[in-house]
């Protein structure tokens, strides 16, 4: 029995960390699996009052059921670390476009291989719950610690990348102007030369300054 508590204490703790790390990455307290730590305390809690009053055969079952929780909390930070990261990639990629991201973030594809293949897997853990508790520590350490990894990195670059972003915006509106300035003048000139002797027009042009002629095109 004393073998079962400690591993439920170690459980629970590596569940706290796991739950402290996706809380600094994602600046939100997960409810969820905190929620399933206190079902757990009062587990425990009750476990420790038969132990006092001497009730081993009571122990058991709320071990039982305080593992489970811990299990289900551990499971809720995966599913939360997964569901920041993919919301985190997605906003981005709608925001600045794939290209800018995955110019100044290369690792944006790895990042989406990994959500994909962690998503599947936990569909998966759905099919068969013997293997649930299997498969969640292997999306841990194939997966989510990966991806937390990566999107440090990416929060580091999100600078850079709003700034490419900005940069490409600006160009388009230059490209957008210059755009309607040619082909106001392509207009201009359509109209220009069919009232005007095409030599004359041409001779007009070449005598007239870049900046004459566009302050006469607006006036």
């Amino acid at each position: 029995m004393q073998h079962r508590l400690n591993s439920l204490i170690t459980a629970w703790n590596r569940v706290e960390l796991r739950l402290k790390e996706v809380e600094q990455i994602s600046g939100e307290a997960r409810i969820p699996a905190i929620n399933e730590l206190r079902y757990a305390g009062r587990q425990l809690a009750d476990a420790l009052l038969k132990k006092m009053n001497d009730d081993e055969g009571g122990i058991e079952s709320h071990i039982i059921v305080a593992e489970q929780y811990i299990r289900n909390a551990d499971h809720d930070v995966t599913d939360a670390t997964l569901d920041y990261v993919k919301r985190r990639i997605q906003q981005s990629l709608r925001l600045y476009g794939r290209d800018t991201v995955a110019k100044k973030f290369p690792y944006v594809t790895e990042m989406e291989a990994h959500i994909s293949d962690a998503e599947e897997a936990i569909r998966n853990s759905r099919l068969d719950r013997s293997k649930r508790d299997e498969i969640y520590t292997n999306v841990y350490n194939t997966h989510i610690q990966r991806l937390i990894s990566l999107i440090l990195d990416f929060e580091k670059s999100e600078p850079d990348i709003v700034f490419e972003a900005e940069r490409l915006r600006r160009r388009y509106r230059v490209s957008k102007v210059l755009n309607a300035i040619f082909f106001l003048f392509g207009l201009f000139w359509a109209v220009f030369t069919y009232v005007v002797d095409f030599d004359d027009a041409w001779v007009w042009l070449q005598s007239t300054s870049a900046a004459q002629f566009v302050s006469s095109a607006f006036h």
